[in-house]
This record gives structure tokens, sequence and C-alpha cells, in this order.
């Protein structure tokens, strides 16, 4: 590893512990004089830069621990924990352009949340979507808004559950969990049994979270005129409302460009 130290004696024999260890007195740029010690590896760096390297490593550790428990708090899957704009592929035009949209949206979330702004992600799978939503998540949670992931066919099974008379829980409760977050994104809508009971619940959800100016981020592949069947031009009309955005992805999925 190179350092910023330089070499200012001659070499000098030390023993330490009956061992004889090859020491030399080199001039570290910001933090002066050291004694370097030969080491099977190479020279020993200064310990004050070596001490600032650890530091920096435990808070790089913490920091990425951290991540990681907001992450399960908001109930994101493991496979996308990793996943922030930063790492997004844009490699064609149309993915260029939604992660302009999600960057946009996540650089602005505080005036998104005032609006109660959201967005929608539809269309072919494995272009994504989920990467993109995940990595707005990433940015609200560092801001230090609340958020919540949730696949539909997930939520709309825990609503149901809540029916059954040893339930654990209250429906009240889980539509909670869904309508409290300053951010929800739905994945996979679309994918569910599609029963009035399922639309009628995720209706409800959708409605609530506009009524209390929530944003929510909906991600189906659905396209587009399809995901308006199943939703309703209503639900789609209120998601665009105040600015909010469809984005479509319609390029191939890259899931077989890396089999």
């Amino acid at each position: 590893m190179e350092t910023s130290a330089a070499r200012t004696t001659g070499m000098v024999l030390t023993t330490m512990a009956g061992f004889n260890f090859a020491t030399e007195e080199r001039h570290c740029s910001e933090h002066g004089a050291y004694t370097a010690m030969k080491t099977p590896v190479g020279w020993s760096d200064c310990t004050m830069c070596n001490a600032k390297r650890q530091q920096a490593e435990r808070f790089r550790l913490e920091a990425e621990a951290s991540r990681l428990t907001i992450m399960r708090q908001a109930e994101v899957p493991l496979r996308y924990h990793g996943k922030t704009l930063d790492n997004y592929d844009a490699s064609n035009e149309g993915q260029g352009r939604a992660l302009r949209v999600a960057t946009e949206y996540a650089d602005s979330f505080a005036t998104a949340r005032a609006a109660g702004r959201g967005l929608i992600f539809c269309g072919t799978p494995g272009t994504g979507k989920t990467h993109l939503a995940v990595g707005i998540m990433h940015q609200v949670l560092e801001a230090g808004y609340s958020a919540r992931f949730a696949v539909v066919l997930d939520a709309m099974q825990a609503v149901k559950s809540t029916y059954r008379r040893d339930a654990a829980s209250t429906e009240a409760a889980v539509l909670e969990k869904l309508t409290a977050p300053d951010l929800l994104v739905l994945d996979e809508i679309g994918n569910q049994y599609g029963s009035d009971t399922e639309r009628m619940i995720l209706t409800n959800v959708i409605n609530n979270r506009y009524n209390a100016m929530k944003p929510t981020i909906m991600l189906s592949n659905l396209a587009k005129d399809k995901l308006g069947a199943e939703l309703g031009e209503r639900v789609i009309d209120r998601m665009r409302e105040g600015g909010g955005r469809m984005v479509i992805f319609d390029w191939d999925s890259h899931r077989g460009a890396h089999a």
C-alpha cells in the first residue's frame, strides 16, 4: 500500500522479544516522523494513518450494519438491500430516463411528501423497477423519513389472515403498517389473485394514503392499459395528481442477459 511517508534515515536492526527486526525512521507528510518496521509484506505505514484507516473501516461497517437493519425494518427483500440509484445500470435511453425520474423524485422527496406525489413504474418484467424503487427508499430513509416495501399479494394475504378467529393481529393493525409510512412501495401489482376483496383492500390502502397526502410508488409488470383496468382509472388518475408520473419500462429484461 502506498503512503505519504518518505524514508529519512538508514535502516537499523531492533531487537524485540529476542527477535531482530529491521526498522528505519520515516516521515509522514500528515503526522511527521515515525518508526517503520519491515514485515513479510513490506514496510509498515505511519501508525496514526493506520489508526485512521481502521477507524474509517469501523465506521463503514457500522454504517453498513445500520443500513441493513433499516432495510429489514422497512421489509425490503434481502435480494434488494444493496440496490441503490448509484448502481442502477442505465445503459439504454429508457433506463436513463427512468433513472432520471427516480433520482429527481428522491432528491425532491420533501416536496413530493408535502404534495402526496407518487410514482408508477410499469411494464416488462426484469427491467429494474424494483431496483429503482428501493434506490429511492434508501435515500428517503437516509433523509429521516419512514418507508415500507410491500409485495401486494403478501399484503393482501396478511389482511385476509386477520379474518380468522384465532388471528394474531387485527385488520386495522395490518392496514396501519401500510398507511402510516411517509413512503410506501407497492410491488407486483396485478400478481395477486384479483378477487373483489383484494381490489377493495388495495383501493382502500391507496385511497387512505391519497387522503393523508402520503406518497406511494406502485410497481407492476402489467402494461399501462392493463394496469388501468386492474386498478381503475380513478386510482391511476389520483396517482398522477400533483405531478405524479408514470414511467413505462418497455425494454428487454436484464435477467436473461446475465444467465
